[in-house]
């Protein structure tokens, strides 16, 4: 009898469920985003963090990357500038270097990086930061907890000081 009554009461608090729609669980997660956006850069526009927020969202959830990550190195990388350009040759708002980058990717047989659209479209700057990082997350990630430090340098002095700078942006983050 107990038997009977507890998988009736389990099965009637499922059916009860209210299934929550695909839609608003992105839009949900957009929204926990771009609040990461603005508590780590508190002055930039609405519109351009909802703007990087949806495509942070859908690189991060393509290429299977935690968006604080993402975040934190935007930050720490350009400050959210969108035409930063480094003088080591680093573009956008992402600061990849194209040089670098396209001897691996055609090392890879991938499609190699267009720099002119590196610089005008963060869309692509973000999917292709992205892909940057899974690179690096799948070579690295079972051997190095610090995995995503390597976006910035493979040398350990300039790893180390940039995972310090990712860090601070990503525990201000936890507060969100």
């Amino acid at each position: 009898m107990k038997f009977k009554f507890l998988a009736l009461t389990l099965l009637l608090s499922v059916l009860s469920l209210n299934v929550v729609p695909s839609h608003a669980v992105k839009e949900h997660q957009i929204d926990f985003i771009y609040s990461l956006i603005t508590k780590v850069k508190n002055n930039i526009s609405e519109e351009r963090a909802q703007y990087i927020a949806e495509h942070i969202y859908e690189s991060a959830t393509h290429y299977q990357i935690d968006p604080k990550v993402i975040i934190a190195i935007i930050d720490t990388e350009s400050n959210f500038r969108k035409g930063m350009i480094s003088h080591t040759g680093d573009l956008s708002l992402v600061q990849i270097n194209p040089q670098v980058w396209n001897r691996e990717f055609a090392r890879l047989r991938m499609t190699l990086i267009d720099p002119e659209l590196l610089q005008a479209d963060e869309a692509y700057a973000i999917n292709l930061m992205c892909e940057i990082l899974s690179i690096i997350k799948n070579r690295h990630s079972e051997t190095d907890a610090r995995w995503f430090a390597r976006y910035h340098s493979r040398t350990k002095k300039f790893k180390d000081l940039y995972h310090q700078k990712v860090d601070s942006k990503m525990r201000l983050m936890a507060s969100v």
